[in-house]
């Protein structure tokens, strides 16, 4: 067990965290900034909407200590696995956003720029497509790393929201009004045509007789 010393010095500076792809690519995973906070969330949001009850019982649930925090992360997870057949898109955007390739030179000089070059291009041909292995281990390694500060900032978003709704500033029961665009449109009386049931008017001249009329003897 880690001292507080230890522990604190983790929270304010985590240690890095590495990975090894299933084609032997070494990569390094990234911290979760907005960017590629909004990513995870276009997953859980797009394929995984039936599963946001249960998401959100769990980050209530997650009132303190690691317990609470491990519970959301693993609901978390889940919640990510299930929605990546109807998420493809949003979870390759997301795995290739959280990692860099760990070998990367620190150089400014050609034959650094061009090695790292190869090897960011490596890594996006690898993810372009990934194993199904690689994108299960970058998800649980995001989610076991950032549960802590994900289920912190649940809470305070939830409770900004609390006190929106108290003052009156938010009213989630009043559904909002519809767009004009979206009401049918009636059609109008004066622009349609009234059909008429009268006779056409008598026209002037004579009448032409029908061409079965009997010629007169």
């Amino acid at each position: 067990m880690s001292s507080p010393a230890n522990s604190e010095t983790d929270r304010l500076d985590p240690p890095t965290e590495y990975l090894t792809l299933e084609n032997g690519l070494r990569v390094r995973l990234l911290p979760l900034r907005m960017r590629q906070l909004f990513r995870l969330l276009r997953i859980v949001t797009r394929g995984g909407a039936q599963y946001l009850p249960m998401l959100r019982e769990a980050m209530a649930g997650a009132t303190s200590g690691e317990d609470g925090a491990q519970v959301f992360g693993t609901q978390l997870l889940a919640v990510a696995l299930l929605a990546l057949p109807e998420a493809e898109d949003e979870a390759v955007d997301f795995i290739s956003s959280v990692v860099e390739p760990a070998e990367l030179s620190l150089g400014s000089d050609k034959a650094a720029i061009a090695r790292n070059e190869g090897l960011r291009v490596e890594l996006g041909t690898e993810l372009f497509n990934p194993d199904p292995q690689d994108v299960v281990s970058i998800l649980e390694a995001v989610v076991t790393a950032e549960k802590d500060d994900l289920v912190a900032l649940g809470k305070r978003l939830a409770a900004t929201w609390g006190v929106a709704t108290k003052t009156g500033q938010i009213q989630p029961d009043q559904s909002p009004p519809p767009s004009p665009s979206t009401e049918p449109t009636r059609p109008s009386s004066a622009a349609s045509p009234v059909p008429s049931t009268s006779s056409p008017a008598p026209t002037a001249g004579p009448t032409r007789s029908s061409s079965l009329s009997p010629s007169p003897a």
